[in-house]
């Protein structure tokens, strides 16, 4: 059966999630990381494709980006995933596949849904408690949308931009935590699902109905939006 075609709205923001195969690690040191960031980088700056968040864990990458015109996102992501399974496997001396299938999209439909991805994309390695504060996790997009450091791939959203919450935030990364004396929870479960197609779908991000933009870390209620694949 012949694969679908994806469904690409010029404009729109996408939360892109991408994992490797059997959820294996895609990354194993730095050098990986930084050959990754160093393709991504190029490929959406070759497309005008803009990043406004992401995050590099062990087994899989999450994206929040606008692509200008339809397929320039697919062709971006292909060309990445294949450059960097070649030289994945050159350096490790392996000749395996390492991408779970095509990268998973989920529609961003809302401001607040916009923010409410910012936030879970970068508060990831702290769900996977790999770190205790997101800025302590190297290979965000925290460091640039709290203005600790410049980084070449990130251009904020406009409606980020709005809020003021990078200038705002003392010692930077303080919007992205929870109130003062809030106990951490167990991670909330990823909202990428691994089904494939590009039918509609449900995608559920923890705290999205809540009346603040940058709610607690953990909700107890969330609300779907579509998912296109």
């Amino acid at each position: 059966m012949p694969r679908q075609t994806r469904l690409e709205l010029p404009g729109t923001p996408l939360h892109i999630t991408q994992r490797g195969v059997n959820r294996c690690a895609i990354f194993l040191d730095e050098q990986d990381r930084r050959h990754y960031y160093e393709l991504l980088r190029d490929a959406v700056h070759e497309h005008g494709i803009k990043v406004h968040a992401y995050v590099l864990m062990g087994n899989h990458v999450h994206l929040l980006l606008t692509s200008p015109e339809r397929h320039a996102l697919s062709r971006t992501m292909r060309n990445v995933g294949q450059c960097y399974l070649q030289a994945f496997n050159h350096r490790h001396r392996r000749s395996d596949t390492l991408w779970q299938g095509r990268f998973k999209s989920c529609l961003i439909d809302s401001e607040r849904y916009l923010l409410t991805v910012y936030r879970y994309i970068e508060l990831n390695p702290v769900h996977a408690a790999m770190v205790e504060r997101p800025e302590q996790h190297r290979w965000s997009s925290v460091h640039a949308n709290l203005n600790q450091q410049p980084d070449d791939l990130v251009t904020p959203h406009p409606i980020y931009a709005g809020t003021g919450r990078g200038s705002a935030c003392p010692r930077g990364g303080l919007s992205h935590m929870a109130p003062p004396g809030r106990q951490r929870q167990r991670p909330a479960p990823d909202p990428a699902t691994p089904a494939a197609g590009t039918r509609a779908r449900r995608c559920q991000i923890p705290g999205n109905d809540r009346k603040s933009p940058w709610p607690a870390r953990h909700g107890s209620s969330t609300r779907s939006v579509a998912t296109i694949r």
